[in-house]
């Protein structure tokens, strides 16, 4: 069992370790990887098609799974004006996402020996939520409703499922309920429409974002309503952070003596000592932070594992582990009484040869982009601005996903640290039993190898926009403008909008910068 663990440390060292580490130091200033950060510039410069283009398979920015490479072509597909493209390739990450409901076993047990990387991609609930949002989006594009309705079931199907989930965003909800009703009300769904805006209006949206109730008399016929989706910059992304915890000796030996509930306690302890240190949201942008060294605090008092005696190791030394205590000895006893003399050797070398072990712990946090100061807004053809009716912060709501993980992540990477440690020290043994020299050669390249595959997971669909505002205009029929306050004294064009009499029209933009 030792030798295959051992082997798959190696194995997965020699595979991923070295391009995990050069990988760790290909980021730009925003925390990004290179490619995901140039991925970004492309879409802010209005390069979708180009970046497009760097997301097919071994592509620059083919972000190496499945799933996320759907979610990205989805979104710069959409941007790009390629509707139908964008849909097949969230239909791909919808099939995808389900399919990874059952995590393989095996890169479960992968993961173990190296980091969570070695998992598929899942996206968080507030992602998965924004699939049918695009996919509907893109079928009001191509003057679909019925299929634009498809999707809002879908993400109706989505929130009722994340209703009663604590971490679940309201605003995002509620600005999704609203949208969801919109799409059912321009298909010609009322029924649907009118649960959908029943639930938005749980959640505090604004009544303007609702359709007329009944006994409400309608838009006359020289007046069209259209709902207008804002979105702007980019949402929080994750990057790394790690711990170096400094493991006592004491500590050491009970991970390998210790019994199950000993091992969990201490692995509890730890846990503490790390999350005493996490941090969940970095301030700023900027590269990720350096690594911290995190000692026991003071006044801390190591576990006192039980370690052989002076006399049972001069037994262990001479190879009797039949004197004393046991009464005597048997002929049936003998091969008992080698195995304790076996083990007792092996405890009483650790106790001579005790060293302090550095665990690293890496984990994923999110790097908020600066706030904006204007409000989303929508400027008028007759020079007035609506403000958005209802807003909801990507980044808020998916940093809220994650810390409903956080606990569990970081428990899962002190398991895996500890997992490291154990088959570490026990390749060290074993080529210690052939050379001193080589088992501690062995001990220092293990701590150093296993600390350079823990390699946090900050996989994430960092192309989403980092807030979403929403209101609905009624307008005469006929073709308008409409324009985006930028905050700095001047509009940015979203383009011209066809209203048509007693019909609900849609009109999204994005403000990259």
């Amino acid at each position: 069992m030792l030798r295959r663990w051992s082997a798959a440390l190696l194995l997965a060292l020699a595979l991923g370790g070295c391009a995990g580490l050069f990988s760790s130091f290909d980021v730009a200033p925003s925390g990004l990887r290179t490619s995901d950060d140039r991925l970004r510039r492309m879409l802010a410069s209005g390069r979708a098609g180009a970046a497009l283009e760097q997301l097919a398979p071994e592509g620059e920015a083919d972000p190496g799974d499945a799933l996320l490479r759907a979610l990205y072509a989805g979104i710069v597909a959409h941007y790009a004006g390629e509707y139908e493209l964008s849909n097949a390739a969230f239909e791909l990450a919808v099939e995808l996402s389900e399919d990874r409901r059952t995590t393989s076993v095996s890169r479960s047990a992968l993961s173990l020996v190296t980091s969570d990387r070695a998992l598929p991609f899942q996206p968080s609930p507030s992602e998965r939520l924004l699939i049918p949002y695009y996919a509907a989006l893109n079928y009001l594009e191509l003057g679909d409703t019925e299929g634009a309705a498809v999707e809002a079931r879908r993400l109706s199907a989505l929130l009722e499922r994340y209703r009663t989930d604590d971490r679940a965003d309201r605003w995002l909800h509620g600005l999704l309920r609203a949208f969801a009703g919109a799409v059912f009300e321009a298909a010609g769904e009322r029924n649907d429409a009118d649960v959908a805006y029943r639930n938005a209006r749980a959640l505090g949206v604004d009544s303007i974002l609702l359709a007329p109730t009944e006994g409400v008399r309608p838009a006359p016929d020289s007046l069209g309503d259209v709902v207008v989706l804002i979105e702007r910059g980019f949402v929080a992304h994750r990057v790394e952070q790690s711990l170096a915890v400094l493991l006592l000796p004491e500590e050491i030996e009970l991970f390998e003596d210790g019994d199950a509930e000993e091992r969990a306690a201490l692995a509890a302890q730890i846990a503490a000592r790390v999350l005493a240190h996490a941090a969940e949201v970095l301030p700023e942008p900027g590269r990720r932070s350096a690594t911290l060294f995190v000692t026991p605090p003071e006044g801390y008092t190591p576990p006192r594992p039980r370690r052989p005696t002076s006399e049972e190791c001069e037994r262990a030394a001479t190879g009797d582990a039949t004197k004393g205590g046991s009464g005597g000895s048997s002929r049936s006893g003998t091969g008992a009484g080698t195995a304790r003399s076996g083990e007792e050797a092996m405890r009483c070398e650790r106790r001579r040869e005790r060293t302090p072990y550095l665990l690293r712990i890496a984990w994923p946090v999110y790097l908020r982009p600066p706030a904006p100061a204007a409000p989303l807004a929508v400027t008028l053809p007759d020079g007035r601005v609506e403000l958005a009716r209802a807003s909801a912060d990507i980044s808020e709501a998916v940093i809220r996903d994650f810390q409903a993980e956080r606990t569990a992540l970081v428990a899962r990477t002190i398991a895996r640290g500890v997992t490291k440690l154990l088959v570490s020290r026990g390749l060290e043994s074993e080529l210690g039993e052939k050379g001193e020299t080589a088992g501690r050669i062995a001990g220092v390249l293990g701590n150093v190898g296993t600390a350079l595959l823990e390699q946090a997971d900050t996989r994430s669909w960092h192309l989403l926009p980092g807030s979403i505002g929403m209101t609905r205009l009624r307008l005469p029929a006929g073709t308008h403008a409409l324009s985006v306050p930028d905050g700095r004294g001047s509009s940015v064009d979203i383009g011209q909008v066809e209203v048509r009499p007693g019909r609900v029209t849609f009109v999204s933009a994005r403000l990259f910068r």
